[in-house]
């Protein structure tokens, strides 16, 4: 007497090539949306991480050259010319507030919080994409399971050439989700800590900074 089980029916033959070019429609359209939101990813990756260097860069020149002057018509129209630095637009709201010294700090906090926003710009994107392409990439797997239950039902057979495609289907939508989300986790954390220590080290300039505003503001007075 037979036994009817996976291995029954004719031979299955599902190579990655089919799976992403003629499976179900709904599919097809959630494995290269996620493959695209995967390209995606790197390409906001390389171009936040061009960004941050170079923040970075004009940071640190920015800081030496005011910590090595005092000539602050120098300093004013270098903060005015300046486009990269992130401490630039800092000093230059100092400068402007300087005839009121009591709310300098405050000037300075307001301004770093602009820069914060300004520099997060496209994070949303890797935190959104890691949140969210894990979560579409199971829902594939769930769509995939019930459309292999649906085959056998409507075959009454659970041969694997039955099974085969609708399982390949789900696995490879969990693994395409994984793709672009462990990308964009990563970028988003490392890139997070840079920014974050680049602002932390503005924020304690800025301290500085209007110390050095208020003594000058004084003296000019005097």
């Amino acid at each position: 007497m037979g036994k009817e089980g996976l291995t029954s029916g004719p031979a299955a033959n599902i190579d990655l090539a089919s799976l992403f070019l003629s499976g179900s429609l709904p599919m097809l359209v959630l494995i290269w949306g996620l493959v695209a939101t995967g390209g995606f990813v790197f390409m906001v990756i390389a171009i936040k991480s061009r960004q941050v260097r170079r923040w970075c860069r004009a940071e640190e020149r920015f800081e030496r050259e005011v910590a090595e002057t005092n000539d602050w018509a120098t300093i004013r129209r270098r903060c005015e010319s300046d486009r990269d630095s992130i401490g630039a637009p800092v000093l230059a709201a100092l400068f402007r507030a300087a005839a009121y010294p009591e709310i300098l700090e405050a000037v300075a906090e307001r301004e770093v919080e602009r820069q914060h926003q300004r520099t997060h710009g496209m994070m949303t994107v890797l935190s959104s994409v890691g949140s969210v392409a894990p979560l579409l990439g199971l829902f594939g797997t769930v769509y995939g399971i019930i459309h292999a239950f649906l085959r056998i039902g409507a075959a009454k057979s659970a041969s694997l050439a039955q099974v085969a495609p609708a399982i390949g289907e789900a696995l490879i939508t969990t693994a395409v989700g994984l793709f672009a989300a462990i990308p964009a986790v990563i970028a988003y954390n490392a890139l997070s800590k840079r920014l974050e220590d680049l602002l932390a080290g503005v924020e304690a300039a800025a301290r500085v900074w209007a110390g050095r505003v208020r003594v000058s503001t004084r003296r000019r007075e005097e």
